[in-house]
This record gives C-alpha cells, sequence and structure tokens, in this order.
C-alpha cells in the first residue's frame, strides 16, 4: 500500500507498506504527484518503508520511473529501519546512478532529519 502521510511545499511524504502493486502507483502515488506539480516546477519526494513486501507484478520500478514526468522529481528520502540498512543503502545508490535523483537513506526515528534535507536548497 502507498499511502500520502503529508506535504511542506513541494515536498510530498509517502507510507509504503505491504506488497506494491502497479494500483498503488496508477491509483495512489502518481496522482499525488501530478497535483502537486500543478503547483511547483520539480517535487521532493520522502518515503516511509515499513513492513515492505516487495513489488507484484508491474510494481515501482517499472510504474514510476517511466512516468513521464519523473525527471520533475529534485531529490528523494528514503526512512525506513535497521533491517533494511544494507539493502536499502545498495537500492538508494542503484536507483541514483539509474535516474540521477539524489537519494538519500535515514534510518527509522530520523523522519525530522529526512526533512531537513530535502527543505535543504
Amino acid at each position: 500500500m502507498i499511502q500520502k502521510l503529508a506535504s511542506r511545499g513541494n515536498i510530498l511524504a509517502f507510507g509504503l507498506s505491504g506488497k506494491l502493486s502497479e494500483e498503488d502507483y496508477t491509483a495512489n502515488l502518481i496522482p499525488e504527484l501530478e497535483r502537486a506539480l500543478e503547483d511547483y516546477k520539480t517535487i521532493r519526494l520522502l518515503l516511509r518503508v515499513e513492513y515492505f513486501g516487495g513489488w507484484k507484478k508491474g510494481g515501482m520500478w517499472e510504474e514510476f520511473h517511466t512516468w513521464p514526468l519523473f525527471s520533475k522529481i529534485e531529490r528523494m528520502a528514503v526512512v525506513a529501519d535497521e533491517s533494511w540498512d544494507e539493502w536499502m543503502t545498495w537500492a538508494v545508490k542503484i536507483f541514483s546512478i539509474f535516474t540521477r535523483v539524489p537519494v538519500r537513506f535515514f534510518r527509522a526515528g530520523r523522519m525530522e532529519e529526512a526533512w531537513d534535507w530535502l527543505e535543504k536548497v
């Protein structure tokens, strides 16, 4: 499931949990991003990952990075618990290389630090 948690200007925060499907992106994430882009030239994302179960066929990577407005994402912070440290560090580096979007990983409990990083000019 993808659920919008909050927004601060052009920064949108989403919670990701369970096993994500194509519908999670097309019905929940993408419409929220498109609404934000009506008001802002670029957007920044905060993704809080909890109880993540992976992706169903047609999940995140295919739907998200091929989204026509993906280039409008300026930077992204990912917040997850320490059990994701090694995997998330690797995934964030790969994602950054392929998308050229600056991404930073934060441990759970450091949400404000993630917000601070996203708010920097």
